[in-house]
């Protein structure tokens, strides 16, 4: 075969296959970009971590939902500091200001794993019960990355939790730790 006509037979090859690789990138159905809706539910735990030395965080551990990937299990270290200041917990009742030190979330779907975190009161503040254990937060956790389809994720997740502490042993009652249920919605936007 002469030179001029082999290079014909490979060019329409390579176009083909150029074409074929921007038609699979263009129509991938698994990326994702904007508004997360979702809810999760679960327990919490007062463990032996600290972000600051100041004292324990609560870990928590959960299943739930959302568009983003479908079902999803989770676990979430969350440590507050109290003001001291007064607030309304979700129950009307009076409470003490709660503010984030730090939070780090590993949400684990079938398709991967994404994980978020945030530090201070800009990213978390809530309000607990004084009486009644009930307990109110918010958390808007910046998207870190992830595993699988969630590797180049970003964005922002922001979580609504309300909770009831269930068992608070110790002599003040919780000094020994604290037990409990919590519901959550997801909001937030995400890109991957």
């Amino acid at each position: 075969m002469k030179p001029g006509l082999r290079s014909l037979n490979v060019r329409p090859k390579l176009w083909v296959t150029l074409g074929l690789i921007v038609i699979l990138t263009a129509s991938n159905h698994d990326a994702f970009a904007g508004t997360v809706r979702g809810h999760e539910a679960g327990t919490f735990v007062t463990v032996n971590f600290t972000y600051d030395g100041a004292s324990n965080a609560g870990l928590a551990t959960y299943t739930g939902d959302d568009n983003i990937g479908g079902p999803f299990s989770g676990q979430d270290l969350e440590e507050y500091s109290f003001t001291g200041g007064s607030c309304t917990a979700p129950d009307s009742s009076v409470g003490t200001v709660i503010v984030l030190v730090q939070a780090t979330r590993n949400d684990t779907y079938k398709q991967g794993q994404l994980y978020s975190a945030g530090v201070g009161a800009a990213d978390g503040t809530g309000c607990v019960s004084d009486t009644t254990g009930r307990v109110g937060a918010t958390l808007t956790l910046s998207v870190a990355h992830g595993t699988g389809k969630f590797a180049n994720a970003s964005g922002s997740l922001t979580t609504t939790i309300t909770a009831q502490v269930l068992a608070a042993p110790g002599s003040p009652p919780g000094s020994l730790g604290l037990f409990g249920g919590r519901q959550v919605t997801r909001t937030g936007s995400v890109t991957y």
